[in-house]
């Protein structure tokens, strides 16, 4: 899993987008996180449209797309990713797809008073205290992950 990790964290880099340092350890506890590792991993909320090892949701593919929201705004000017349900079973995809979605997220929050990779984290599961706490589960994950290592 490290190559692919790998690879899309620098072709999302070369392709010139912002974000800091990842490492691919990282993205791996968020797959656990999300998926436990399993590729067509449904969402834990019934109410939820993600799907697969990085839990990409249909905002989020409709985002990746460059399609604009409902008020005509579109969040991605370029660098766009058109991926259906059916290939986010593709491990190789689900991981190009969510690092993707994390460098969107650090772009939006990038302004943003501290840790610019928490921040990142946090954005990629929600705005508000949920994703706190989902960026806190993260971390204490990696860090643990990191010391077994």
């Amino acid at each position: 899993m490290n190559p692919i990790i790998q690879f899309w964290l620098a072709y999302w880099k070369n392709e010139g987008l912002s974000f800091p340092k990842i490492d691919p350890l990282l993205v791996k506890t968020i797959i656990a996180v999300e998926s436990s590792f399993r590729p067509k991993a449904d969402p834990k909320s019934k109410h939820s449209s993600a799907y697969g090892l990085m839990q990409i949701t249909n905002q989020s593919r409709r985002v990746l797309r460059g399609d604009p929201d409902k008020n005509g705004y579109r969040e991605l000017r370029s660098q766009y990713l058109r991926v259906s349900r059916e290939d986010l079973e593709d491990p190789v995809v689900n991981i190009g797809a969510g690092i993707r979605v994390l460098a969107h997220k650090h772009r939006l929050r990038k302004s943003e008073k501290g840790d610019p990779l928490y921040n990142m984290v946090k954005a990629y599961y929600s705005w508000n205290k949920d994703g706190d706490d989902y960026a806190k589960k993260v971390f204490e994950l990696y860090k643990a992950s990191k010391k077994s290592n």
